[in-house]
């Protein structure tokens, strides 16, 4: 195969890596290694594939919970891929958020994703929008702002009940409204208008 049919077929798997990972992450781990074997055999990679590349596996490691070596390894190279793509941005700010949020740190999780909110028009996947919705808010409830939280969750089950093939999300949604309903906000016991 010619190096640029190969890239080609590069850019479509990693593609598919990002879809599967929110439809079926069961899949991820062999898709990359479908991406790690391509990228094996390529004699080089142009600067756009390396920077998507590393995107790629620094999310990977991020969402499968490697070690922390192996994030620290790839967050590390981030800022030296000075040439990202507003796309790229999205998804780096999407998997430092997912990174923050999995150590605690929430207002660090929520910066980097409003960041990747902002740069959500550069990602033609209408489901990301529904997933960015959702990371957000998780982290508000986790830091108590329930109606803020509840706002945002609206917005992603309303996204991913229009597309098909996502009912864990859908689910997911239903059980962060059943939390939130259970953990009110002590404001809200006298109404809003002492908001």
């Amino acid at each position: 195969m010619r190096h640029g049919m190969l890239e080609q077929r590069l850019g479509t798997l990693m593609d598919e890596w990002y879809d599967v990972r929110l439809k079926e992450p069961e899949k991820m781990i062999t898709v990359k290694g479908t991406i790690d074997a391509l990228v094996d055999r390529l004699p080089f990679i142009e600067e756009k594939w390396r920077m998507e590349y590393t995107i790629l596996n620094y999310g990977h490691a991020v969402l499968n919970a490697q070690s922390d070596h192996a994030i620290r390894h790839y967050y590390e190279m981030l800022p030296k891929l000075y040439k990202f793509t507003e796309r790229q941005l999205y998804f780096a700010s999407f998997f430092k958020g997912t990174e923050a949020f999995s150590q605690g740190k929430l207002l660090q999780a929520l910066k980097h994703y409003k960041e990747a909110l902002r740069l959500l028009k550069y990602v033609p996947r209408v489901v990301e929008e529904g997933e960015i919705y959702f990371k957000i808010a998780c982290v508000y409830y986790k830091i108590g702002a329930y109606h803020t939280a509840n706002r945002f969750l609206h917005r992603a089950l309303f996204i991913y009940s229009g597309e098909r093939g996502y009912p864990e999300r859908v689910d997911a949604c239903k059980l962060l409204f059943s939390l939130i309903r259970r953990k009110p906000n002590p404001k809200w016991q006298w109404g809003c208008a002492s908001l």
